[in-house]
This record gives structure tokens, sequence and C-alpha cells, in this order.
């Protein structure tokens, strides 16, 4: 059985748009609450062990904002690639 979590499983997050970003870090903690990170974005959250699994629409809202979910023909490799090279024309 493997260790790695998924968002749209934990949150039953309809996937006809939207992906798990490749970058997430997801860690159930002890106390039960799940801590999120994206390295991608730096976004950072944890969420309390009472809202698992039903996390308010509100909340859903945001995971595309925090780069969480991303829709399902962006290329987040691409992107950092880019802001890459564009970094280093800039110097």
């Amino acid at each position: 059985m493997s260790d790695e979590l998924s968002l749209s499983e934990l949150f039953r997050i309809d996937l006809t748009k939207y992906r798990d970003s490749y970058y997430n870090i997801i860690k159930r903690m002890d106390d039960g609450a799940l801590l999120l990170f994206n390295a991608k974005t730096g976004a950072f959250s944890i969420i309390p062990p009472e809202s698992t699994g039903k996390l308010n629409e509100q909340l859903l809202r945001k995971f595309p904002t925090n780069g969480y979910v991303v829709k399902k023909e962006r290329d987040e490799l691409k992107e950092i690639i880019m802001s890459f090279k564009k970094i280093r024309r800039d110097k």
C-alpha cells in the first residue's frame, strides 16, 4: 500500500477538468489533520481532522488558486522551465 495521498481521492474532487498537481506533498498528522504543501506555488495549508472528507465548496474553490489542483491540460514542468529561462534571461 502506498503512503501517497491524493486530494482528489481524499475530498472526492470531480476531476473532469482538473487533476492533482505533481508538486503536492500531503501528509496526515498524528492528530488526523492534513498538511498540504505545493512545492511549485509555495502554498501551505492545514486541514483540521474534523474537516477532512467534507470540505465546503468555498475551500475547495481555493485548491486551483493555491495550485493543489490544476487544469488537466496544464503542463507544470513546462511552466517551471519557462520561469527558469526567464530568470536567467533577466539577469
